[in-house]
This record gives C-alpha cells, structure tokens and sequence, in this order.
C-alpha cells in the first residue's frame, strides 16, 4: 500500500480506530493515530501499556507488506 493512504488512515478528522492486515496474515488495530508513523519505507507501529505517553514496545514494519485497511468500531478492538 502506498504510504499516502497509511497517513490518510492516521491523519483522519476526526480519528476512526482501523485493523491492518499484513500480506503474511498479521493483523493489528491502530486505536489513536500516535500508535502508526508511516514514512516512504518503512512505518513504526508503537504499542501502549499503562501509560498513555510512553510507548512499550515498536515494531518496524514495511508499507509495502499492508495488504488491506478497513476502519472498525470502538468494540471491535480485540485483534492487537
């Protein structure tokens, strides 16, 4: 997928909570657009714990392995 409509996704006004399935079956949700930074090659996928400012864990995933983008509702949040 071409990074323009990642940051599409992630800049959206107002935010809509979305799942991301990766070409290998992967999926995660993005609950607040802090959550993906999207570039040319690369995008960081950062997941919370506690604290709402400081991320736990990132994960370097490539635009190019997202297969499809759907928004979800708030109660469907159960895929990390």
């Amino acid at each position: 997928m071409e990074p323009t409509e990642l940051n599409a996704w992630v800049r959206a006004t107002p935010f809509v909570p979305f799942r991301v399935r990766m070409s290998d079956g992967r999926m995660f949700v993005v609950r607040r657009p802090e959550e993906l930074k999207v570039g040319w090659r690369a995008m960081m996928r950062y997941t919370y714990r506690d604290d709402p400012d400081v991320y736990d864990r990132c994960e370097l995933l490539s635009p190019q392995w997202v297969e499809s983008v759907e928004s979800i509702d708030a109660a469907q949040t159960d895929v990390t």
